[in-house]
Formats: C-alpha cells, structure tokens, sequence
C-alpha cells in the first residue's frame, strides 16, 4: 500500500524537495547523508558530537539539569528542517523527529519511568496563524514512544516573537511572556521540556524556572537544533 501511495503522492524531502527515497521517509538519499553528518558536527566547547553534546546555551540556566539535542541549527539542511516543522503540518517529520529525540533521550541515560514531558507553548499569533503547535505535537510523540507523562504545564500571557529580538531583549522577554497552567504540584518529580530550536535560552531558562517553582526536582531540556554560539551571540 504504501508503494502505491508512494507511486501516487510522492512525498518531498524536507531537506531539498525532491522526491524522498521511500513513502514513509522525510529525506531523500542526499539529504539523510546531510541529517546525519550534521548530528557528527563538533561541538566547540565540549568537542562531542552535536547529538551526544549537552552544553547548552552560552549561558545555561541552573534551573535546567541538562540539555539534550539533535543539530546545529547552521546548515541550509537544518534551517529546512526547522521551517518545516514550524510552518509545514506534516505528520512524517514530527515523527521522524520524535523518534531521534527519544533515541538521543535514552542515549543520555535519562530515568523515563514516572517523568513528566512537556512542551514550549507557541505564540497566539502563530498558533492561530498555522494552526498547530510543533512542540506539543513532538511532545506528544515523544510521551507515546518513551511511556512519559504528557501535561500541559505552561501558558502564553503575551510578550513579543522571539526571533525579532536580540539576545537581551529574548531573556527579559520570555521572563515575561509565560505563567503557569496548573497549580499543581509535582514535588521530587522529574520533567522533560520539548522545544525545537534554543538560541539564547531565554524561552526555556523561564519554563525551567516555573517547573522549578512548581516542585521538579531535575528539569530537560529536549530539543531539535542549537543555534551556535557565535550565532546566537550576534542575536
């Protein structure tokens, strides 16, 4: 079935938008060759691979025990992916992308038994702009391959887009731009953020913090790619 689907719906690579290699599959041969060479990229501070890296920010915050993802946010291939996964409703990618993180999760011998996962709420304006939101639909994901506790923790009140501000103006701004969504507690629980891209930190540090007040002992970071240093320095 799946062939002649295939045959009669050819999907397209995220990376390039020629005709993925399979049905089910979200590159194709070239692009899946770039995917992975961008996981094998060096991180300059820690000199792991980008999937095994878990420096974070250049300013991580305290509240966060550690931070977890896939690539560099550098390359044209990764910006597509992230374009796509933000702005493109498809399913295959988000799965495919869930998959990886969870995958990268275990690898960082992170408990799952009992842990909490949530999500990076996005902006009104895009949500009703695109209708969905990426990191809740990853998160969801993620919670149904690892057996994790999905919950919607966080809540927008406001605050301006992230990518239109520098880096000092994204800190002060998510401080302000998130409250919670529950007030219950989750004391000595563990929880696991999901967002796709992190640049300066300032979204994430700010749900740490609320995740932190709200009783979690050990708060992740999971996400996509990482905007490098030098990148995000000039933000």
């Amino acid at each position: 079935m799946n062939k002649l689907l295939g045959i009669i719906f050819p999907r397209k690579c995220v990376g390039c938008g020629a005709s993925a290699a399979h049905f089910d599959d979200v590159f194709c041969d070239e692009c899946r060759v770039l995917y992975e060479r961008m996981k094998s990229v060096y991180c300059t501070r820690c000199g792991k691979f980008q999937d095994l890296c878990r420096c974070g920010p250049d300013k991580p915050s305290s509240d966060v025990s550690r931070y977890i993802h896939l690539i560099e946010y550098s390359s044209p291939i990764s910006r597509s992916i992230i374009f796509t996964l933000k702005d493109k409703n498809i399913k295959a990618l988000r799965i495919f992308l869930a998959e990886e993180l969870s995958n990268a999760l275990i690898a960082a011998g992170n408990e799952t038994d009992g842990t909490y996962i949530t999500y990076a709420p996005r902006s009104r304006e895009r949500l009703t702009k695109f209708g969905f939101d990426q990191s809740r639909e990853l998160a969801k994901f993620i919670a149904s391959d690892l057996h994790l506790r999905p919950v919607t923790l966080f809540a927008r009140r406001g605050g301006k887009l992230q990518k239109h501000l520098g880096r000092q103006s994204r800190m002060v701004n998510a401080a302000y731009s998130f409250l919670p969504a529950t007030d219950e507690r989750f004391d000595g629980k563990r929880l696991i953020i999901v967002d796709d891209v992190v640049t300066s930190g300032g979204t994430t540090s700010a749900l740490a913090a609320l995740a932190r007040q709200m009783g979690f002992s050990d708060v992740t970071v999971l996400f996509v790619a990482q905007t490098p240093l030098k990148l995000a320095d000039r933000a």
